[in-house]
């Protein structure tokens, strides 16, 4: 979808991810619906997965929203760890995904006005 090659797309990924980058690689030129069983097994499968369904039924915006509670929810598990860098991620994802909410409510709000 982005049309990305697999040097341009080696920029964006972080060493010691959980998703293996081969994985990633091959999912470059695959349908959305191989893309989840390319991905089965990995870390975050159902996010993934569920994802994947929304984009398939053509919402881009669906499957976007879809991947954000789903990095929220993963992050939710970790705001309590007082060791680690969870409840930092926490609570700036939280108010990332506040703020676009608050500005999808208002475009909805200003679309309907105008319609």
């Amino acid at each position: 979808a982005l049309g990305w090659n697999e040097i341009e797309l080696s920029d964006m990924l972080i060493a010691g991810g959980e998703i293996e980058k081969k994985l990633i690689v091959s999912c470059l030129e695959a349908e959305a619906e191989r893309m989840s069983k390319i991905l089965s097994g990995v870390s975050g499968e159902r996010f993934i997965k569920s994802a994947l369904n929304v984009y398939v039924g053509g919402s881009v915006n669906g499957a976007t929203e879809a991947l954000e509670g789903s990095l929220l929810g993963l992050v939710k598990e970790e705001r309590n760890d007082s060791f680690g860098i969870g409840p930092i991620a926490n609570y700036l994802l939280t108010g990332e995904y506040e703020c676009r909410q608050l500005r999808r409510m208002f475009a909805k709000k200003r679309a309907n006005k105008t319609a």
